[in-house]
C-alpha cells in the first residue's frame, strides 16, 4: 500500500512539473519571452525534506540542508534557505549567502537574479553583481545576448551590460543561432545580431532558425524561409515541423510524410503524428501506438509502444503495458520495460523509480548505486553532481 502511494505521489509530481521529455512543437507558443516569477519570500514553505547533492558514486558530498536547489552550472548551484537564494560551490561552501528572491542557473558565464523589488540583473561566479538589477524582466544569456525589458520596452544587452539593441517591438524572442524573431503590428519578422532586419514583420508566425531554415505561417499555411529571409518553400502545407538533417515532417491534408528542402515528399503521407526523435529518426503514430522510421521512411521500430520519447545518449524511453524501458537507435529494446517510471539519460545515468524511491541506472539498465530505499526525490546529474532528497 505504501509503495502504491509513493508511485502515485511521484506521478502527480511529474505531471505538476515541466515535462522532462517535452516534445512540444510550440504550435501555440507566443514569441513573447516567458518568465516564471518565483513566489514572494513569505510564500515559501520551509521544507521538511531537504535537498542535498551526491556524486556519481552515490556519495553525499553536500549535506541535505536546503529547502530548494538548482542544478550545478559553471561550478555553482543556486540554493534556497527559507525565502532567500544564494550560491554554493562543489564543496558546499557559500560563494554567495542567501539574499536574492531567486537565482537561476548560470548560462554563458552569468546567472540571472531577482531582488525583492522585482528587478532583474546578473551576477558572476563569485556572486558579484556585474549587471545591475534595473530591469523589469530579463531572460538568460543566449548567443551572447540577454533579452531585457525596461519601462521603454524590450532590448538586448551584452555580457558587459551594454544595451546593444533597443526595440519598440510588441513581442520579442531570444536570439538563437544569430537571429531573433520579433513582432510588430501583429506580424512577425527576423532581426540579426546587429539589430537589422533580414525580414521585416510580414508573416502570422515565424519559428526559430533550425537546419538553415525558418518555418513560417502565412494565411494558415506553413512554408519555409532560408537564412536570408527569402521563401525556400512556399506556404502550402496545413502543418509542418522544423527541418532536421535536411528532412522535415509535413502534411497537406490529415496525414504526415517527410519532405526535403525542395518541398517534395520523400515518404508516403500516412502518419497521424510524425516528429523528430533525434539520432536521425522520426517517431510516428499509427493505430494508437508509436514506432520509428528513418529519413527514407524505412521502419526502424514497429508501432508497438504506448509512449515513446526523444533519444538521449542513444536511448529513448518507452512505455509498454504500464512499464518503462529503453529502445536503441536500431529499434531494439536495450533495457527491458520493468520500471514504473523512467527519465531520459543524462551524463551516462538515467533516473528511474526503484523499490520505494528514485535511483539511477546505466546504459545497460543496472542500478549504479544502491541505498536502502532509493532517494525520495532526485534530479539529473549536471557537472557530475545530482541534487537529491534523502529519506
Amino acid at each position: 500500500m505504501k509503495a502504491k502511494l509513493f508511485y502515485f505521489l511521484i506521478f502527480i509530481s511529474i505531471l505538476a512539473c515541466e515535462n522532462d521529455f517535452s516534445d512540444s512543437d510550440a504550435e501555440d507558443d507566443d514569441v513573447e519571452d516567458v518568465i516564471i516569477l518565483p513566489p514572494l519570500e513569505e510564500e515559501y514553505d520551509i521544507e521538511e525534506d531537504k535537498w542535498g547533492f551526491i556524486n556519481k558514486r552515490g556519495q553525499i558530498i553536500i549535506e541535505a540542508i536546503f529547502d530548494e536547489a538548482e542544478a550545478f552550472s559553471d561550478g555553482r548551484a543556486p540554493v534556497r534557505v527559507k525565502g532567500k537564494w544564494g550560491l554554493v560551490d562543489k564543496n558546499g561552501k557559500y560563494v554567495l549567502k542567501p539574499k536574492f528572491k531567486h537565482i537561476w542557473p548560470f548560462q554563458e558565464g552569468l546567472a540571472r537574479v531577482q531582488d525583492f523589488n522585482y528587478k532583474y540583473g546578473f551576477i558572476d561566479k563569485k556572486g558579484a553583481t556585474v549587471i545591475p538589477l534595473i530591469y523589469e524582466k530579463a531572460n538568460n544569456f543566449q548567443d551572447n545576448f540577454a533579452l531585457v525589458k525596461t519601462e521603454e520596452g524590450y532590448g538586448f544587452i551584452k555580457p558587459n551590460g551594454d544595451l546593444l539593441i533597443k526595440t519598440d517591438f510588441e513581442k520579442v524572442r531570444n536570439f538563437q543561432n544569430g537571429f531573433a524573431i520579433v513582432q510588430k503590428d501583429g506580424k512577425q519578422g527576423i532581426i540579426n545580431a546587429r539589430g537589422n532586419f533580414i525580414l521585416k514583420p510580414k508573416y502570422e508566425k515565424i519559428y526559430d532558425f533550425s537546419d538553415e531554415t525558418f518555418r513560417f505561417v502565412d494565411k494558415k499555411k506553413t512554408g519555409f524561409l532560408n537564412e536570408r529571409g527569402n521563401v525556400l518553400i512556399k506556404a502550402k502545407f496545413s502543418k509542418a515541423k522544423d527541418f532536421q538533417l535536411g528532412i522535415a515532417a509535413a502534411r497537406k491534408d490529415k496525414q504526415y510524410g517527410l519532405i526535403n528542402k525542395k518541398g517534395v515528399f520523400k515518404t508516403d503521407q500516412k502518419f497521424e503524428i510524425l516528429e523528430y526523435a533525434g539520432e536521425g529518426l522520426w517517431r510516428f503514430y499509427e493505430n494508437g501506438k508509436f514506432g520509428l522510421i528513418d529519413q527514407t521512411g524505412k521502419e526502424i521500430a514497429p508501432p508497438d509502444y504506448g509512449i515513446l520519447y526523444d533519444f538521449s545518449e542513444g536511448l529513448a524511453a518507452f512505455e509498454k503495458h504500464g512499464r518503462w524501458g529503453y529502445i536503441d537507435t536500431d529499434g531494439k529494446v536495450a533495457i527491458e520495460p520493468r520500471f514504473p517510471i523512467v527519465w531520459k539519460f543524462n551524463e551516462g545515468y538515467a533516473r528511474v523509480i526503484y523499490d520505494r524511491g528514485i535511483t539511477f541506472i546505466d546504459h545497460k539498465g543496472f542500478v549504479v548505486f544502491r541505498n536502502q530505499f532509493g532517494f525520495k526525490d532526485a534530479k539529473d546529474f549536471s557537472e557530475g553532481i545530482a541534487k537529491v532528497k534523502i529519506y
